[in-house]
């Protein structure tokens, strides 16, 4: 392979690599102004904690139960169609909804409040 095409394979790679950062830099902006949204966090495939608005032990309490949560889900859907992909997943509690966003190097988790919540408490980890 010649050093021409390395460069423009290495060029390619940093293109795509902002692209996806870009991509990720909107989506937080745009999910943080959503009215109720207590927490956001972005882990990586192998749930590193990217970038949080939690603390890191909080943080770490909801990304490590999920990650195989997601994993599943995901297998699931690629099962039932393998030319699907899963785009959002939703996990509804009482208080509490956990919105799931999976792109193909991170994760993104949003928290916000459950807008049926009847009996909201302080955010708190559990």
């Amino acid at each position: 392979m010649s050093s021409a095409t390395r460069a423009n394979r290495t060029i390619t790679s940093q293109t795509a690599n902002s692209n996806a950062s870009s991509h990720a830099s909107e989506i937080w902006d745009r999910i943080q102004l959503v009215p109720g949204v207590i927490g956001l966090f972005l882990v990586d495939s192998e749930n590193i904690i990217v970038k949080s608005t939690l603390d890191n032990s909080t943080t770490a309490q909801y990304s490590t139960p999920l990650k195989p949560l997601i994993d599943l889900a995901m297998m699931t859907v690629r099962e039932l169609n393998p030319i699907n992909r899963m785009q959002t997943l939703r996990i509804a509690t009482m208080n509490y909804e956990i919105m799931i966003y999976p792109e193909k190097c991170y994760f993104l988790i949003a928290i916000q409040q459950n807008k049926n919540a009847k009996y909201l408490k302080p955010f708190e980890s559990y």
